[in-house]
This record gives C-alpha cells, structure tokens and sequence, in this order.
C-alpha cells in the first residue's frame, strides 16, 4: 500500500501513556500499565482513503456483499456519509523499540487476510478468502468503508461477506440490562442460543423484555417443538410397540404427499437463508415444517384410526411419516440446537445410524429405518413457569447478580444444648 502511494507517514500529536507509550485516546490513566496519559508527538501511518470514495460505495452496493441483505441499506447509508479524509492505520508506539501499533479496524482485517494466507499463498487465500465472512457490531460500521478501500488499495477480491449485526438488549422488570449468561443460565444455554437467532433485529438498538423472552421460549420450543416431539414419540410407543412401523404405498394419501414436498423443500429454504446470514428466515422455514407436521397429525387423527379397527397400516403409514419428518426437523436443527436436535434424533434412535442426521441425507424421504426402537427421553423443553428466575411478584425480586454473590451452606447439626435465659432457637 505504501508503494502504491495510498499510505504515507506523519507525525502528530496523541494521547499515549508516558510509562509505555500506548495510546490512550479517551482516557486519563493506561489500561496496560496504569501509567499516566499525555500528550506527545509520535509518528504515525496515514492511509489515503478518499482517493477511493466513489469505488468504495460501488463496491459495498454490490449484491451479497453486505449481509444479511436487509441490512445493506443502512449500511449504504451509513458510510456514504463516511467523510473522505485520511484515516490512522497503525501508530509508531516506541522509537526506542520501533514498536508499530495497528489501528483496530486495521489490525482486524490484517490479522483475517494473514490467516488466509495473504501474501504468500495465492491459491489457499482465493479459496479461504472467497469464504470468510467478517462480523460487524453496529458500531464498527465505518470499518465497512475503510476494510473496502484497503482491498481495492491492494486490488484484492470482496470476500465472501461483512455480516452486519444490530445490538439486542434485555431488561427485566426493573429495567435494567439482564447478561445472557444468566439468562442462559436460567433458561438454558440452547433457549437462548434459539432466541438470538430467531429474532430479526432491526437496525439500530433492539430492546425485548424478560416477560417476552420466556413468552418466546414457551411457543416456539415448548408449545410447538417439544409438544411435536412428545406427540410422536408417545404415538409411536403406544400405537407401534416403541418401533418404527411399516408404511404402506397403497395407504398413502395426499396430505402424505404435501408433507414428505414440504420437508424436502425445508432443507435447501434453510441451506440458502444460512447463506445470506438471514438466519431468523432459516428457523422461520424450520417452524413452518414443524407446523406442516403438527397440522398433517391433526388433520390424519392416527388415535381415531387406533380404534377403528381396520385402520392399521394407514395408521402405520401416518406414523411412519411423522417420524421421518421428525427427522427432517432434528438434521435442519442441528446447525442452530445442536444438542436439541441430536436428543430428537436418539428419540427417534437413529443417532448413531451413519448417513441417517447428515444434511445430505436430506436429499430422499424415507430414509428412516423400518423397525427402529425408539427411545423416550426426558420433557425436551419444558413450559416456563412465569415467576421463576426473577419474573414474578413485584416485592419477591432480586437481581441476579445479588442472587450470584449468595454462598449457600448446608450443615448438619451434630449437637445442640439450651441456653439459659435465652428464648430464640
């Protein structure tokens, strides 16, 4: 880049720690060493931004570029208002010891093209760089604009993508800010895990309620998937003797055919979506699969063909589907639940079946063992009570930090003798 002529060096003043010489843009005392911060001079590394203004709004206005894809207008918007003056790329800390200090925006995309093997190896950094995505908070933006202009200083390609994120907040009740940790630790890490990714954040700043959180978890995993997977496996124990069944062609109907086309589309709708980064839109197409499945048991009733007596292998059909559409479910899941998704598939026990939870087998319906015994499991995600872990009567809260600090002790009373006079225990 220097050679080029879009970087150059200067010296002026910053605010560095006179004890280590790191600077300290926005404080009074060092992070590193506690020393104290002043003002000095130092050389630093300038790169020409503004020379490549106009390339650089082309290049982020290209198509999949700026991901997830619904987030490129804001970020359009953002950094075309970037303004096209020269920007600080690393900073000379030490002269004694020549110690260079990158920029952060500089330093991050330096640090994923070195990882990719820039320079030295031309064909592994196409490969690897075609595929890297670079994830940026809501306040890293500008490095959008900067991270295009060093590529096209170094007549690089765009690599596979910058994935845009938006803040989430959530508040309890007093309105105060809840960390995910615990949040994860109350309601369990794939709960969470599920939410983040479900949700479809808007640009900017995103506020939800502990109320909404358990509200979310409670319909999506409880009422609809762990209630699904209840269903099937107790319909499957008692109405097939815990096996798998036998489906019969000549049984079969048209809400098979609907929802065996329904899962095979599901896989690709999920794959694509994953791709863009538009991930709410991948469990979106998930649920709709699982709702598919919910309306096809409805609507096939397997505990009235139970007792009609004559019904059996259109009952064992009906099963069999369920199950295999189950299984359609857990395989798309996995990438989002892991752990979810690999008790559905010991449910349906085909866990440790090769060929039967990768993504390819996604490919053909009716991959699922006929005679398979199934294993019941423990509730996957049982309903939320509301009033536990914070969310309850006004008086009865406590922050969960204050909760953390708590050392709980139990003891056993070996002996104990009255004390005169004293009346307490």
């Amino acid at each position: 880049m220097q050679q080029a002529g879009a970087v150059y060096k200067r010296t002026s003043q910053f605010a560095v720690c006179e004890t280590c010489g790191m600077p300290e843009p926005q404080s009074q005392q060092c992070s590193k060493c506690g020393g104290n911060i002043i003002r000095a001079e130092r050389e630093g590394y300038y790169f020409r931004v503004g020379r490549y203004d106009k390339k650089i709004l082309e290049l982020a206005a290209e198509e999949s570029l700026v991901l997830p894809p619904y987030q490129q207008g804001y970020v359009l918007n953002s950094i075309s208002n970037m303004p096209a003056e020269d920007v600080l790329i690393a900073l000379k800390v030490s002269r004694a010891k020549q110690r260079i200090l990158p920029a952060n925006w500089f330093g991050t995309l330096a640090a994923t093209l070195s990882g990719c093997g820039y320079p030295g190896d031309e064909g592994g950094f196409q490969r690897s760089w075609a595929n890297t995505y670079l994830f940026i908070p809501r306040e890293w933006l500008s490095h959008v604009y900067y991270w295009c202009g060093v590529l096209l200083a170094l007549n690089l390609p765009k690599p596979g993508g910058f994935v845009c994120h938006s803040s989430l907040k959530i508040l309890d009740r007093r309105e105060q800010e809840v960390s995910l940790l615990l949040l994860a630790q109350n309601y369990g890490q794939e709960s969470i895990r599920y939410l983040l990714l479900a949700i479809k954040a808007a640009p900017g700043e995103n506020v939800f309620t502990e109320d909404q959180v358990i509200q979310r978890i409670n319909h999506d995993l409880a009422n609809e998937l762990g209630n699904l997977v209840a269903r099937v496996i107790s319909m499957v124990s008692k109405y097939a003797g815990d096996m798998i069944p036998p489906p019969n062609i000549l049984t079969r109907q048209n809400a098979d055919l609907e929802l065996r086309e329904y899962a095979l589309e599901t896989p690709g709708k999920v794959e694509q979506y994953i791709s863009s980064q538009e991930l709410f839109q991948a469990i979106l197409a998930i649920k709709n699969l699982i709702g598919a499945t919910n309306r096809f048991i409805v609507s096939t009733a397997p505990w009235q063909l139970a007792t009609a007596g004559n019904q059996q292998e259109r009952l064992n059909t009906v099963l069999y589907n369920i199950c295999e559409a189950l299984r359609f479910i857990a395989v798309t899941l996995k990438p989002i639940m892991p752990e979810a998704a690999q008790s559905i598939l010991g449910q349906l026990g085909i866990d440790s079946i090769p060929g039967l939870y990768t993504w390819n087998s996604l490919g053909q319906w009716g991959l699922l063992p006929v005679g398979t015994k199934i294993l019941p499991q423990p509730v996957l995600f049982p309903r939320i009570v509301p009033g536990y872990g914070g969310i309850g009567p006004e008086q009865d809260l406590i922050l969960r930090e204050e909760l953390a600090r708590i050392n709980m002790v139990v003891a056993r009373v070996l002996s104990a003798e009255a004390v005169a006079e004293y009346d307490g225990l």
